[in-house]
């Protein structure tokens, strides 16, 4: 029996970052075949992916945005085409993967926190990650938003690397990743606020780490830049007649009080599978936290570590 307890005392953290893995596994494949979904843009969007296989042809733009005439980057695509090409004998091939990278996402914040704190909040993120419904959700719903989910948790881990490390190789591959995510899907549009806070926290800022950065941000728009020039601009055209014109087409109501008050508790709760309450007591309670951790950081760990929680994914 101590030979077991000591094994348990000496690897403790890797046999709970294995059992948290082994959760997210079984809630993100429970009742698969139930699950996951071929509705119009999934059957699109495979198809396009099969068809570039077959002709040996990369696409060099993405699906159409809803809210205007204007396209997404190729990136979903060129994704899709990877996870089709695994086994391209299977519909469901690309849905298993992407849940496959769900599951490993729930690992990649286990880094996150534990690179952030400690390895207690590493945990904390992954059993929250884990059991998430919003994250259940999309891990079998293969749609570039989806997608965006995931390239989120690599854009933060590198934004973290970024701030501990100071390099230049993190500093690229934040932007880098954080342009991608936004030619995925232009809803990540937000996680370019990531670079200029990353800038802000480094103490050891250069030139050449800013030269990573820009490019970076640039590389995965070369496809939609080359599309723009080479189809009498449609792309920025579009965009320019949706900022000036096209939103204010159909009336959205924009009262932010009902985006604050509204809005984020009802999408908050959604998030977390609690009642519409919660959605409300959960942002409260980030302002308490956030004041403990600041007059009490070395008496409340805890405390600090949900608070950190909140910090990150309210990113």
């Amino acid at each position: 029996m101590n030979y077991y307890w000591n094994l348990f005392r000496n690897h403790k953290f890797g046999i709970f970052v294995f059992l948290i893995i082994l959760l997210a596994f079984i809630l993100r494949f429970y009742n698969y075949e139930n699950r996951w979904g071929l509705a119009y843009d999934q059957a699109r969007d495979v198809l396009v992916a099969r068809e570039a296989l077959m002709s040996f042809k990369l696409p060099l733009v993405g699906p159409f945005a809803s809210a205007g005439q204007f396209v997404y980057g190729p990136q979903w695509f060129w994704i899709l085409i990877g996870m089709v090409s695994v086994y391209p004998y299977s519909v469901i091939t690309p849905w298993v993967i992407q849940t496959l990278l769900y599951v490993a996402a729930v690992g990649l914040m286990m880094i996150i926190g534990k690179d952030l704190q400690s390895k207690r909040f590493g945990l904390i993120l992954g059993v929250l990650t884990a059991i998430s419904t919003a994250q259940l959700a999309q891990s079998t719903n293969l749609t570039s938003p989806s997608m965006v989910g995931l390239f989120s948790f690599v854009s933060l881990y590198f934004f973290v690397r970024y701030i501990k490390t100071g390099s230049r190789k993190n500093a690229f591959w934040l932007s880098f990743m954080v342009a991608t995510s936004v030619n995925i899907h232009f809803q990540a549009i937000g996680l370019f606020t990531l670079i200029p806070i990353s800038i802000i926290f480094d103490k050891s800022r250069s030139f050449k780490k800013l030269l990573c950065l820009i490019i970076g941000a640039i590389i995965p728009f070369i496809p939609l830049i080359f599309f723009d020039i080479t189809n009498n601009f449609f792309e920025s055209k579009n965009w320019i007649e949706y900022i000036i014109h096209g939103q204010y087409a159909i009336y959205v109501p924009n009262r932010w009080l009902t985006y604050a008050g509204v809005y984020w508790p009802n999408s908050w709760a959604k998030v977390i599978g609690g009642e519409t309450i919660i959605g409300y007591i959960v942002p409260a309670s980030l302002v308490v936290f956030a004041v403990f951790l600041f007059f009490h950081r070395n008496h409340y760990p805890l405390i600090m570590d949900i608070s950190l929680y909140y910090y990150i994914i309210l990113l």
